[in-house]
C-alpha cells in the first residue's frame, strides 16, 4: 500500500517538473504585418507562382503551407482600427514617420505568423516568413511591412531591397536588431532574439562613453546566442584590439521584459 503511495508521489512530483519546464520554454516563431491599400488578398496559387519565380523559396519551404503552424489572418481597418495605430508597438518607428501615417490610414493587414517552431532543428520558417510578406505586400499593394518581433517597420520598396540584399534571410543580421534608450539610463537591448525562443540581451545601464563598444558587444553576443540557438555560458569577443568577455547575469534582478543582462568584462594581458 505504501508502495503504490510512494510511486504515485514520485510520478507526481516528475509531471510537476516536466510542467514548469515546459511554462519556462519559451515559444519561438515570427510574424509580420503588412499594411494594405487592398482589401483583397492573393490566392496561395500566385503567392506559391512568385516566391518560386524568385527563388525565395525551396519545396522544403513550400511544404510548409500545408503546416498548421502557418497563419495568414485578414483584417480590416473599418472592423479593427486599434490594430492600425503605431503607439502599440514601442521602439519602432516614431509614431510621427511619413510611413507610419501612410500605414495607420491603410485600408486592411495581413498578419503573417508562424508559431510553435523548433528552431534547433528546422528554421525554414525564418526564410519563409520575409518572403511571403513580401509576396503580399507585391500584390496587394502593400505600403509597409513590419516585423513584429524586431520592432522594425519598412516601407514596401525598403523591404524589398533588404530580401535581395541578403544572402541568409534565416542569419542574425536579418533578424536581430540593437536598440538604444536613453531614459532612465543609457542601455542598449537587442529586438528579434524571440525568433528563435530566445530572451533578448541587454547591456543594462552604461556610460554613454562605452556606448560604442558596448553596442558592438552585445550585437556579437547576439550573433553567438543565434547560432548556438541557446545561450552560451561565456562569450569571448576581440573588439577593437582588445578581448572582452561576456557572462549572462543568471542570478541577477531581473530587468525589464524579461532580458538577459549581459556582463561586460576586458580581459586583462591581451
Amino acid at each position: 500500500m505504501y508502495w503504490f503511495l510512494l510511486a504515485d508521489l514520485g510520478l507526481l512530483f516528475l509531471l510537476l517538473v516536466q510542467f514548469r519546464r515546459q511554462k519556462k520554454k519559451t515559444d519561438a516563431g515570427s510574424e509580420y504585418w503588412v499594411y494594405l491599400k487592398s482589401g483583397d488578398l492573393p490566392n496561395q496559387s500566385q503567392l506559391m507562382q512568385d516566391l518560386f519565380a524568385r527563388k525565395a523559396i525551396s519545396n522544403q519551404e513550400a511544404m510548409l503551407f500545408s503546416d498548421v503552424r502557418l497563419n495568414i489572418i485578414h483584417v480590416l481597418r473599418s472592423k479593427n482600427p486599434a490594430l492600425f495605430h503605431p503607439e502599440q508597438f514601442e521602439e519602432s518607428v516614431p509614431a510621427a514617420d511619413p510611413i507610419w501615417i501612410e500605414c495607420a490610414a491603410a485600408h486592411s493587414l495581413a498578419i503573417v505568423k508562424f508559431t510553435h517552431a523548433k528552431p534547433d532543428s528546422d528554421t525554414r520558417y525564418l526564410r519563409l516568413l520575409p518572403n511571403l510578406a513580401y509576396a503580399i505586400a507585391k500584390y496587394s499593394d502593400g505600403i509597409g511591412i513590419l516585423d513584429v518581433d524586431q520592432r522594425q517597420l519598412f516601407s514596401t520598396s525598403e523591404f524589398e531591397r533588404r530580401l535581395e540584399k541578403s544572402s541568409e534571410a534565416e542569419g542574425c543580421d536579418f533578424n536581430v536588431r540593437i536598440h538604444w534608450q536613453e531614459f532612465p539610463f543609457c542601455e542598449a537591448h537587442t529586438w528579434g532574439l524571440s525568433k528563435i525562443g530566445m530572451k533578448e540581451l541587454t547591456t543594462g545601464p552604461i556610460e554613454s562613453d562605452f556606448r560604442t563598444l558596448a553596442g558592438h558587444l552585445l550585437l556579437q553576443s547576439a550573433e553567438a546566442v543565434w547560432k548556438k540557438k541557446g545561450l552560451p555560458e561565456v562569450i569571448e569577443l576581440n573588439e577593437y584590439g582588445s578581448m572582452y568577455k561576456l557572462i549572462p547575469d543568471k542570478g541577477g534582478k531581473k530587468l525589464l521584459d524579461g532580458r538577459i543582462k549581459m556582463r561586460i568584462f576586458q580581459v586583462k594581458g591581451q
